[in-house]
């Protein structure tokens, strides 16, 4: 089966990802991160690594803040830039609510930098729309990685009861 962007953010395909980064390269990509003011802009960790529990950091808030400049469309980037965004992390329907998002899962980093290798983090960030109306979240949850599978689609999951 071939692999549509929907499917390289829905299933999380890291692999992808990195393909992706390297043909961007380093300049372009750091030049993307300061241009949307992505946190703290640290790519110090590698083209294909900084965004995985690495270097660039970013917060539940800030991650809030960066998903309105997506919704109002104030990144500077072209209208069918938004659009295409909009139609990959498209994920469903319910009770008339479009629903945005994507996960992700990993080790819960402590603030000292240090892994908890028992511990994992998930999260769901995305919005709902509704007509004008849009509602940006995020979802972060730690693990105790005893239950099969990732925790960021066990955060999706959680989030659904709320929103049916």
């Amino acid at each position: 089966m071939p692999l549509t962007p929907q499917l390289w953010m829905g299933y999380s395909c890291i692999w992808y990802s990195q393909v992706l980064t390297s043909n961007l390269g380093m300049e372009k990509s750091q030049n993307y991160v300061d241009l949307f003011n992505y946190r703290n802009k640290d790519m110090s960790g590698g083209l294909t690594e900084a965004w995985m529990e690495s270097s660039l950091k970013i917060t539940p808030r800030e991650q809030i803040f960066f998903l309105e400049k997506i919704i109002n469309e104030t990144l500077p980037v072209s209208a069918h830039s938004f659009a295409m965004t909009k139609k990959i992390v498209f994920l469903d329907e319910i009770n008339d609510w479009k629903l945005y998002g994507k996960t992700g899962s990993g080790r819960h980093i402590h603030a000292d930098g240090t892994v908890e290798q028992e511990l994992g983090s998930g999260w769901f960030i995305g919005c709902l729309e509704h007509n004008d109306r849009s509602i940006a979240f995020v979802l972060n949850l730690r693990d105790e990685m005893k239950t099969e599978g990732f925790p960021g689609p066990r955060a999706l999951q959680l989030l659904i009861p709320f929103i049916q």
